[in-house]
């Protein structure tokens, strides 16, 4: 169970950069000169890695492979990192610094999520 549930884990943020990267292509087509926080083609070329690296951890999961804990939990950390910069760096609204608290919040959960999962499948694998 707890195999099937870090695989899902990985899977959900896999899918969740895919089809970012889907809709900011079809956003970018479609309505070209609506305003966003950021531009759709740069949320759709940096979403692409995102969605590769995760799919690869979802598949390293799914197999046990002895990598996917470090793996797993280091690119989070990165995805997480690179979220944060996008915030801080292309905010236009007062509002987005309004939300930072429970955007910390959601990082971590998802950093001690991914450690907790990796490391209870670490101990099953290794």
């Amino acid at each position: 169970m707890r195999g099937k549930l870090f695989v899902l884990w990985l899977g959900v943020f896999a899918l969740t950069n895919a089809a970012r990267a889907i809709l900011s292509v079809q956003q970018a087509v479609q309505l070209p000169d609506l305003p966003t926080q950021l531009p759709p083609l740069y949320v759709a070329v940096t979403s692409v890695p995102w969605a590769v690296y995760f799919a690869i951890c979802t598949w390293g999961a799914l197999r046990r492979r002895a990598w996917i804990w470090r793996a797993s939990l280091g690119g989070m950390a990165f995805y997480l990192a690179h979220q944060w910069l996008n915030r801080l760096a292309f905010s236009r609204s007062s509002e987005a610094f309004q939300t930072l608290g429970a955007l910390a919040i959601t990082s971590l959960a998802a950093l001690i999520i991914t450690f907790g999962l990796g490391w209870l499948n670490r101990r099953k694998i290794t």
